[in-house]
């Protein structure tokens, strides 16, 4: 059963959440989302108020095209709100330009996205060190060794798209948005082709990401069994966006599984 915490409602329109402390990394004021259909107006997002923060791990929920993809997008900075506002890690997105946008997204989001984000050309260390590149840094390889260690994939650094399995790309495109430190992870159905033990696993990384690294991870998911190791639950349906809370089991997650290779 899913807990429902009742929303802070501060303005006539739209709905606003609870905000817990912690630095805000996503803000977003009165944001709607509207897509013409011949003479007719589809909202897909009606007008939502909330705020994300530092070391947090969110999850977004809901029916096939209730809505979520796009706030995910319009969160990460790919599409633009109909009205409303959003800023992201302090900057307001309506006042950057195309190529301000683009350098925002590689410096401070991750993104893991249901198709395979990966370079087919490139190895999993080659695409960290072309992370570490382009972001005019040294390549950190014993934090690419920890990271790889810790979501079971060290067998398949030298590896290539194309020769890994669906779960192992996914585990790799984790492990590049994770390298590059972002202030968020925009995670969509990345547990959906692993199985019980990896996906717990995966759920704890983005877990000790948000309070280690005090990254915001954001996790599109449909699959029940994480809910309960997030901080806050964000239910959509018909493009209307309500906020329920789950306590995490940290116990729980001290006795999970361990993910097989493969």
């Amino acid at each position: 059963m899913i807990a429902r915490i009742s929303p802070r409602s501060d303005q006539t329109h739209g709905t606003t959440f609870q905000e817990p402390s912690g630095k805000e990394v996503v803000h977003f004021t009165e944001v709607y989302k509207d897509f013409p259909d011949g003479d007719d107006i589809i909202r897909a997002l009606s007008p939502t108020s909330f705020s994300l923060h530092s070391g947090e791990f969110i999850s977004i929920v809901g029916p096939s095209g209730s809505g979520k993809s796009t706030l995910l997008t319009i969160m990460g900075g790919l599409q633009k709100p109909t009205g409303g506002s959003v800023r992201l890690d302090g900057m307001d997105l309506s006042s950057l330009s195309s190529k301000q946008l683009a350098q925002l997204r590689f410096s401070s989001i991750g993104f893991v996205l249901q198709s395979s984000s990966l370079v087919p050309f490139l190895t999993l260390e080659e695409h960290l060190k072309l992370r570490s590149r382009y972001a005019h840094e040294a390549y950190n390889a014993r934090k690419a060794r920890s990271l790889m260690k810790e979501l079971g994939i060290e067998r398949i650094r030298d590896k290539h798209p194309a020769e890994l399995s669906g779960g192992e790309r996914q585990r790799a495109a984790i492990c590049v948005a994770l390298f590059g430190n972002p202030a968020l992870i925009l995670a969509d159905e990345p547990t959906a082709s692993l199985d019980t033990p990896r996906a717990l696993a995966v759920s704890d990384i983005f877990f000790q990401a948000a309070r280690r690294e005090k990254t915001c991870v954001v996790m599109v998911t449909h699959d029940e069994r994480l809910l309960g190791e997030c901080d806050r639950v964000f239910t959509i349906e018909d493009g209307h966006t309500e906020e329920t809370g789950f306590p995490r089991n940290h116990a729980k997650s001290r006795d999970r599984p361990a993910a097989a290779n493969g």
